[in-house]
């Protein structure tokens, strides 16, 4: 059956309940984002390790004793023979299938939304009222209220793309009292870049002690540090999601250019292995920063220089 995406993300049944998932659209990070919660919701009921099968076909049976159930993930092209969804199924194992190319696959979404024991979720690019409907969930759920005028502005200038969506809104969250402070509300979510976060990336190749000294002049309260992470996000992303120096160079902001050499030459030392391990130090600066905001100072530092090893080594 088809279920809708804001039910996936507010109703926790659908998880619980669900043994079989497919997540398709163009919106890969929304993708990866509900396969790690489904993975991680059924790992609480008792099922296992995960299992990444290269055709779906090679799925094996055969269960050790005493062992608990397994997630089995598989990309829609892999699915040579549907008839194997219901072994999974039958075997007391969990599958969740994922695409990107949707339009490929209309036999694999015909028999999920047919089947009401199967789940199938769209997904794309959020709409302004799921958008409107996130927001409010997440604020309800933290126990803040917010003025209007800072609702609309965050409504029109989130992103649409659920995951930097998410992400926005945990730092907003951390704000706690300030949160209906709409200036600072505005240079968080603006997207364009900070001139003190300018300042500490455009000197990541200068002496520790030089970078140190720009750091501590630039992050002097909590909102600074989200300021800075945000734009560090932001002018990595231009990176991370360039296929080219020219393509990364025309996402670029034109007023920074007086910063264009530093950003070919930090472009130049990032390879798709750094890639790698450059979205796992934001993804574990999220983590921290979320847990103990009070270090927030310590924790951008942190990155800092671990940014600056993997850009350098």
């Amino acid at each position: 059956m088809k279920v809708s995406l804001e039910n996936i993300l507010f109703n926790a049944k659908f998880i619980k309940e669900g043994r079989a998932f497919y997540l398709s659209g163009n919106e890969e990070g929304l993708i990866g984002y509900l396969e790690r919660r489904i993975v991680f919701d059924l790992k609480k009921i008792d099922y296992d390790d995960c299992k990444y099968l290269e055709k779906i076909s090679l799925y094996n049976a055969s269960k050790e004793l005493f062992t608990n159930s397994k997630i089995i993930l598989v990309k829609a092209g892999a699915v040579d023979d549907v008839s194997y969804i219901k072994k999974i199924i039958d075997h007391g194992d969990a599958l969740i299938i994922s695409t990107q190319n949707p339009s490929r696959e209309k036999n694999l979404k015909k028999t999920f939304i047919e089947n009401k024991s199967y789940i199938f979720v769209d997904c794309y690019e959020l709409n302004r009222d799921l958008k409107s409907k996130i927001i409010n969930y997440t604020l309800q759920k933290e126990n803040l209220e917010i003025d209007k005028e800072v609702f609309w502005y965050l409504l029109d200038n989130l992103d649409d793309k659920y995951v930097f969506l998410e992400n926005k809104l945990l730092h907003l969250i951390n704000l706690k009292k300030e949160i209906n402070n709409l200036t600072l509300i505005k240079k968080i979510v603006s997207p364009k870049f900070d001139q003190n976060a300018q300042k500490v990336l455009f000197n990541i190749f200068s002496n520790n002690q030089k970078l140190l000294k720009i750091y501590n002049s630039s992050i002097l309260q909590i909102s600074d540090f989200y300021i800075f992470f945000n734009n560090i996000k932001l002018f990595f992303n231009i990176i991370i999601e360039s296929q080219s120096e020219n393509d990364a160079l025309s996402k670029f902001p034109r007023y920074l250019f007086r910063e264009k050499n530093d950003f070919i030459k930090i472009y130049k030392n990032i390879n798709d292995h750094k890639k790698s391990l450059i979205i796992k130090l934001f993804q574990k600066t999220e983590i921290l920063v979320r847990k103990n905001n009070s270090q927030y100072h310590s924790i951008g530092m942190r990155l800092l220089f671990n940014l600056k090893k993997t850009i350098t080594s």
